[in-house]
């Protein structure tokens, strides 16, 4: 368990003996500043500097304890998305929750990018929730998607969303409509995060 970190031609191991929380880490992200973010089962983020871990829990506003997807978006924010705790901006003082009151299709997000015109998309297991600064915009099955339970989505070159789905396979998303890959049109398999 822990984390390792390669550094000139070795490996550095962290448990909860040099600071970790807790041994089972589920999301690494290096942010714009070298530190990095590690996302935690049970026992929220930590940040680390390359010297010391600072922990961040509820009781420094993270609502998103159980972290799976993080985000550095380009206004510097980092964002978490939790497993049934919704998402959670750190704008480097203060924390800030989405969850479904605030209008989000479902609170576990495991997945979140943010694409070339600034919008972030939060992928979960009822869609993906599209965020352009001042409304939510939804993609379920409703819209096209083949499948609500989505575990991947990143954008290419030409500004396409490709969405990977649990059970149903891979869908492009070209800003207008959805075309589905699955194992019919040769993706060895329908469940792809």
């Amino acid at each position: 368990g822990g984390v390792s970190i390669y550094k000139r031609q070795s490996f550095k191991h962290y448990t909860e003996n040099e600071g970790l929380s807790e041994n089972l880490v589920l999301s690494i992200l290096e942010d714009r500043h070298k530190n990095l973010w590690l996302g935690t089962a049970y026992t929220g983020v930590l940040m680390f500097d390359g010297q010391t871990f600072n922990h961040f829990t509820r009781n420094e506003g993270l609502r998103c304890i159980t972290t799976y997807g993080m985000l550095e978006d380009s206004q510097g924010n980092i964002w978490f998305g939790s497993w049934c705790g919704g998402v959670c901006k750190y704008d480097g003082e203060t924390f800030t929750h989405f969850a479904t009151n605030q209008g989000l299709s479902n609170n576990c997000v495991v997945s979140i990018l943010e694409d070339r015109h600034g919008n972030l998309l939060f992928a979960s297991s009822h869609g993906v929730s599209m965020y352009n600064g001042d409304s939510l915009t939804h993609y379920t099955p409703k819209e096209g998607l083949s499948n609500r339970h989505v575990g991947a989505i990143l954008e290419d070159r030409h500004g396409n969303l490709w969405i990977g789905t649990d059970g149903g396979g891979v869908n492009k998303y070209d800003g207008k409509s959805f075309t589905h890959f699955t194992e019919k049109e040769g993706l060895s398999n329908n469940y792809v995060n």
